[in-house]
């Protein structure tokens, strides 16, 4: 997970094989807790278009909560073997599904958030910017390990001043520097919660 935040990682073309989507329509999940938060947002987008579907169209699709046994594979997979089917087959399945992984993964999980953590408070750690790298490129990789830290634990959540103090310490400025503010680029750019399209998360200017 780290490497895939260092600079010259994380501008390559993005691993579709990776990815939570699935191309039948059902997403998918091995059990890396650092997709965990993509693919529960990608289930309860399944559940939201459902919802407008005619009620004979779902009698001959099956259970959601059924359905999406298919997308899963490795660690999740064997979280799912465990389960009740009459509670997956029944109108809380995907939510009963999705606690389950939460529950099941959350030690990982914990030990990952805190490794990332570890990583970008150190100074020249991964997410630190790299030598020819720009500020909005450093910014948006900034934001995404910020995002995947709490995304696996909420509880880490930093002060707003700690983190501006981090991103200006790995920012790598020199005194008197004509380079971009990263403050300001923080604060202009923005993270479209969910999105974890390109091998990050969808990045624009407010």
């Amino acid at each position: 997970m780290l490497d895939s935040l260092r600079w010259h990682t994380f501008s390559q073309t993005h691993d579709e094989s990776a990815s939570t989507e699935g191309k039948s329509g059902v997403p998918r999940f091995d059990g890396d807790s650092a997709r965990r938060a993509e693919y529960s947002f990608r289930v309860r987008l399944k559940q939201a278009r459902e919802k407008a579907r005619a009620s004979e169209e779902l009698k001959k699709l099956g259970p959601l909560g059924i359905r999406l046994i298919d997308g899963l594979r490795g660690p999740a997979l064997q979280v799912a073997r465990n389960l009740a089917v009459d509670k997956l087959a029944g109108d809380e399945g995907p939510d009963y599904l999705l606690q389950s992984m939460q529950t099941m993964l959350q030690p990982r999980s914990r030990q990952e958030a805190r490794e990332l953590y570890q990583a970008g408070a150190q100074q020249g750690g991964p997410p630190s910017r790299q030598h020819g790298e720009s500020i909005p490129s450093y910014v948006l990789r900034r934001k995404v390990w910020y995002g995947l830290m709490i995304d696996l634990d909420p509880e880490l959540k930093l002060p707003d001043g700690i983190v501006a103090e981090q991103l200006l310490q790995n920012a790598g400025l020199q005194r008197g520097s004509q380079a971009p503010d990263p403050h300001r680029h923080w604060r202009r750019c923005h993270m479209e919660e969910g999105v974890r399209g390109a091998g990050g998360i969808r990045f624009s200017y407010l």
